[in-house]
């Protein structure tokens, strides 16, 4: 028994729940784990303890990110980011009338995520570099027009959207499910034998920062003259500066970012392929879809940019949502993304002194046109298109004057002299 006469030998409190749990977690770097832990606890020592480390490691991350290195217009608080952009977008040619606008990115490197701002989402983080293949994005938002051309073609002909009397035209459709989005792809992809599909979440985001590590592509604050969105208090919409439209605006009506595109913030949210998780542990480091690995719930698909009716913080760049599958709503769209046949940044065309002997069909990445597996020879004056790196080899694309092509493996190139 102890002593009370001796405060040494008397026995120590019981710790409360909130400090037994936070000496076990005071030690971790997720924030995940720590915002739970302030949720959980919230009002003790231990919270704001938690609350202190959160800041701490949130301007760690923040400060091991690369110094930008210039400035942007039209806002001096843009936030160049540091990658690798080999080249810059550019329109992409379309062979029918109603395709889709597209924009051609070559691929790059990015900063995806929410940099230590005061309001980022836990789903949002951590924030990683990724890898985005060569591929084409909708240089806006898919419209009425467009959708009423797969209704004409009954693609989407037992699908009725609703555009609440607010015009059709040119305004992004509304009142889109993500099941109703794939049948609009799926149509595209019958009616040009393109491989058009939905964006994947990380080229949905590499396109709106547009070499960017700002909240919006124009810099921090948020603006009616870049944007079509709502109050900030939160719901409803609002027609302010060069923003006139109280609920959607036609496609194109705001300045288009770095990369060409337009109304990636604002008007309607927007539909991409992956399925929705809590946050980014474990997800892929490339531009590839994340469907059900990590504990991914497909019953709900993600949707990116906020709306008419979204206060600002909805629209940054890292802001992600959720819906089910089959919702429709009357800030839902979607725009449209295509696969490219190269899995690498297209070069520069040009013929070259180049000879490629094809011994077999496996010395082809792709082939356009079945091949035999005997031997093809691709002489001087055919067009050799360096694409670059892959998998560590580089490739080439090459075309003859009969029409045979190919993806050629560098070591299957020899020069003439």
């Amino acid at each position: 028994k102890p002593n009370p006469a001796n405060p040494a030998a008397a026995a120590k409190p019981p710790l409360s729940e909130a400090a037994r749990v936070w000496a076990e977690v005071k030690g971790s770097n997720n924030q995940s784990v720590l915002n739970a832990f302030i949720k959980q606890y919230s009002g003790t020592d231990q919270a704001q303890l938690a609350r202190e480390r959160l800041t701490k490691l949130k301007a760690a991350q923040v400060a091991a990110l690369p110094k930008p290195t210039k400035s942007a217009k039209p806002s001096s608080e843009v936030k160049p980011a540091v990658g690798v952009f080999p080249e810059k977008p550019r329109a992409a040619p379309k062979s029918r009338s109603f395709e889709p606008e597209m924009v051609r990115f070559p691929g790059g490197s990015f900063l995806m995520g929410c940099f230590g701002w005061a309001d980022c989402d836990n789903d949002e983080q951590p924030v990683r570099r990724m890898t985005i293949k060569a591929f084409e994005m909708g240089k806006f938002e898919v419209t009425f027009d467009e959708w009423n051309a797969c209704v004409t073609g009954d693609g989407c002909k037992s699908i009725e959207l609703d555009d609440q009397g607010w015009g059709r035209g040119k305004r992004p459709v509304i009142d889109i499910s993500w099941g109703d989005a794939q049948a609009y792809v799926k149509w595209l992809q019958k009616e040009t034998s393109k491989k058009y599909r939905l964006p994947t979440e990380a080229e949905w985001e590499y396109a709106a920062r547009a070499e960017t590590t700002s909240k919006y592509w124009w810099g921090d604050t948020a603006s009616h003259d870049y944007a079509n969105y709502g109050k900030d208090e939160c719901c409803g919409g609002l027609a302010k500066g060069a923003d006139k439209w109280v609920y959607t605006s036609p496609v194109g009506s705001f300045p288009k970012n770095a990369f060409g595109l337009y109304d990636l913030h604002g008007s309607v949210w927007e539909w991409v392929e992956d399925c929705w998780h809590d946050s980014y542990e474990g997800a892929p480091n490339d531009s590839s879809v994340w469907l059900k690995a990590n504990s991914g719930d497909c019953a709900k698909r993600v949707v990116r940019g906020g709306s008419w009716h979204s206060a600002s913080s909805s629209l940054w760049s890292s802001k992600r949502s959720r819906h089910i599958w089959g919702y429709r709503s009357n800030d839902l769209g979607f725009r449209v993304s295509r696969t490219l046949e190269s899995d690498a940044p297209p070069g520069n065309q040009g013929a070259y002194p180049f000879q490629a002997i094809l011994t077999a069909r496996s010395d082809l990445r792709k082939e356009p046109r079945r091949l035999s597996p005997s031997m093809v020879r691709l002489d001087v004056g055919n067009v050799i298109t360096i694409i670059g790196e892959v998998g560590g080899e580089f490739w080439y694309h090459a075309r003859n004057g009969s029409g045979l092509e190919g993806y050629i493996r560098k070591d299957k190139i020899e020069k003439l002299n």
